[in-house]
């Protein structure tokens, strides 16, 4: 699954290249256990599920944390210093610098950020993280990773910037999986702060993932209703069905 080794070689050699890999985090992997039938049944299908998620997402710790420390350093300095939080369409990101693309284009970056392209992308090098303050809510909460490009950097789009319901089509079965990984990394990324995601039609293992921030709902016409009350308020919910809403 993982992509370390297809066939063993000697006994314990899976598990040893396994330890080898492993980066140390504070973050852990869901497992489920079922009491209800009078034993203890250990079920891996949570502790599965979001390894795809991580996979399907390019999920590298440290790199997470370096995205989510920019993007409340994002926030902190236009705060400080007035500035609007620019519109972004997208970014992405590697081990050293993290780039936003915006959508117009803005040439009144703070201090941290250089621009490049009359405006329409600013960019924060990672050394720039530990000159200024990274606290409080982060940008752009809706901000998920579609995978890496060809240049092993990671691509994220801000789901908030369509400014209404987002289809996933295709294949079914790979759509699902898109839409899954997409709520996972909405209950789970660090810089999703205060986002519940309500699912209709997702495996119900999926709420196990993160079941204080994963809500399964019955009736996804109540939900979208209430989406339509709050027209206008945005980066603290998300419906997910075969559509995504923010």
């Amino acid at each position: 699954m993982l992509g370390l080794k297809l066939e063993s070689a000697y006994e314990g050699q899976a598990a040893m290249a396994l330890e080898a890999t492993a980066v140390e985090t504070n973050d852990t992997y869901p497992w489920h256990i079922d009491r209800s039938v009078g034993s203890l049944v250990l079920d891996p299908t949570p502790l599965l599920a979001a390894i795809a998620a991580d996979l399907r997402a390019g999920a590298d710790p440290r790199r997470l944390a370096f995205v989510d420390g920019a993007l409340r350093a994002l926030a902190t300095d236009c705060s400080a210093t007035g500035l609007p939080v620019p519109q972004i369409y997208a970014a992405r990101a590697d081990d050293e610098t993290f780039t936003v693309l915006l959508s117009p284009s803005r040439a009144d970056a703070p201090d941290r950020w250089s621009v490049h392209d009359d405006g329409a992308r600013w960019e924060m090098q990672r050394s720039m993280l530990g000159r200024g303050a990274a606290t409080g809510p982060a940008a752009y909460p809706a901000l998920v990773s579609l995978g890496r490009d060809r240049q092993g950097r990671d691509v994220f789009v801000d789901l908030e910037a369509a400014g209404g319901p987002i289809q996933v089509s295709g294949d079914g079965v790979v759509a699902g999986q898109v839409i899954t990984a997409l709520a996972v990394q909405l209950a789970t990324v660090p810089w999703t702060d205060g986002v519940t995601v309500s699912a209709f039609g997702l495996p119900k293992h999926v709420r196990a993932i993160a079941a204080d921030r994963i809500r399964v709902v019955d009736n996804p016409q109540d939900v979208v209703r209430r989406f339509g009350e709050r027209s206008g308020v945005q980066g603290q919910d998300v419906l997910t069905l075969s559509l995504i809403h923010l």
